[in-house]
């Protein structure tokens, strides 16, 4: 079974649960190799402002997961996370960084 499948299918709480913001379960997919449970907690976590030195610090790390998932690299969704929180301000040039910044993770998912 593939990952996204495994996270619709088995998990589909899981989902859910990171979408509300419970931070055991962002923590657990942050720091799991789920791509997209890693994205779904990204954009949890800002649209929550979860702003905790240990999640930062595991944002930073994945500044360097150069993996594509859901429209963008994990590597983006982490740089446009670390500014959109205040953490870290995004001063380059990549179009994709650029753009989630622009779209503050308002694509629907819910």
């Amino acid at each position: 079974m593939t990952k996204l499948k495994e996270l619709k299918n088995s998990s589909e709480s899981a989902k859910d649960a990171i979408m509300r913001g419970d931070i055991s379960v962002i923590e657990k997919y942050l720091n799991s190799d789920n791509n997209l449970g890693i994205i779904f907690s990204i954009v949890s976590i800002v649209k929550h402002e979860i702003n905790l030195d240990h999640i930062n610090n595991r944002l930073k790390e994945l500044k360097s997961k150069d993996e594509f998932e859901f429209c963008a690299n994990i590597s983006a969704y982490a740089c446009a996370a670390l500014d959109l929180l205040g953490v870290e301000k995004y001063v380059g040039n990549d179009k994709s960084i650029i753009q989630l910044i622009k779209s503050n993770f308002n694509f629907g998912i819910s």
